[in-house]
């Protein structure tokens, strides 16, 4: 979409805005909006239902089962949900809602255009890191079963061990971390050490709250207190078909795929033992428990 055509779309203040986010490069983005964020992000003990809520959705990391769980906590009109491509070509669609939206979800890197539209109201930045073994096995699925994907024809008949390697796809090598410091779109080399301690920092400086994929059920928990929500019961949503499964890899094809997402395995094992620490000082001993004998009993009720 040329940029005279999206102007259209715009208010007053976005043209300036996207004009420069535009020209700017992907990392002195990443600066700017990590000096915003620093200063508008509230931390855990401030949070409460009263505040926005940004969920920055890595894909494959049960995020759609979050955005659900969160969606149905709000009033539809004051949910959001919108992805970075389609708010590049539209930019004014986080003003096409006669209030602001409270709760906003999508997939947004951390140098995109999002974070520089936001108003300067403070708010509840979150988002859901995985371990990357199970990460890349859910991506290759998803794109093998999802016919609408850009890589689907390629990689529906493509071997594990060479979409592994393939060199277009990003997201599955040190994709997460890429994601949090300006690198997702760059085919410039990185050292390894610098890529996490880039994406560590913006994790500790510009979010709420860090969750993992692998204590989901705790990651809700956690929000409950946070946010108040009053359902936080689900189905799981957007499962990929399993086409393999972690336990049909040989050892060398999930060595491999750790090789090529150890800044991704550093990032979830350093951010999983905070989480830990977190549930152990905000949650009660029996929580867990609690709330998986509700979930069985809510589950089941769907089924009836």
């Amino acid at each position: 979409m040329e940029r005279h055509i999206i102007q259209e779309f715009m208010s007053d203040n976005n043209p300036q805005i996207y004009q420069h986010w535009q020209q700017r490069s992907d990392q002195e983005n990443l600066d700017h909006n990590r000096q915003r964020l620093a200063q508008l992000v509230i931390n855990f003990e401030n949070a409460s239902s009263e505040t926005r809520v940004v969920y920055s959705h890595i894909p494959k990391n049960a995020g759609t089962t979050l955005e659900y769980i969160l969606s149905k906590n709000q009033r539809l009109s004051d949910v959001l949900h919108v992805n970075a491509p389609d708010l590049n070509k539209q930019p004014d669609l986080l003003n096409l809602k006669k209030n602001s939206a409270r709760l906003i979800c999508g997939h947004h890197p951390m140098h995109g255009l999002l974070y520089q539209l936001l108003s300067d109201e403070p708010l509840i930045h979150m988002t859901m890191l995985r371990n990357p073994l199970d990460r890349v096995i859910s991506y290759y699925n998803y794109i093998s079963g999802n016919q609408q994907h850009p890589f689907h024809e390629a990689v529906s008949d493509m071997p594990i061990d060479a979409f592994i390697e393939h060199p277009q796809l990003t997201e599955i090598s040190n994709g997460q971390a890429k994601r949090l410091s300006g690198y997702l779109h760059s085919n410039d080399s990185y050292d390894e050490d610098v890529l996490f301690a880039t994406a560590k920092k913006v994790l500790e400086q510009c979010f709420t709250v860090v969750l993992i994929t692998e204590q989901f059920n705790q990651s809700l928990l956690i929000l409950q207190k946070m946010l108040n929500l009053q359902d936080i019961y689900y189905l799981p949503h957007n499962q990929s078909t399993k086409r393999i499964e972690k336990t049909h890899l040989t050892p060398q094809q999930q060595k491999r795929i750790l090789q090529r997402n150890t800044v991704d395995e550093r990032l979830h094992t350093h951010f999983q033992e905070q989480f830990i620490q977190l549930c152990q000082q905000h949650l009660p001993e029996n929580a867990l428990e609690t709330f998986q004998q509700r979930q069985q009993q809510w589950r089941a009720l769907q089924n009836t």
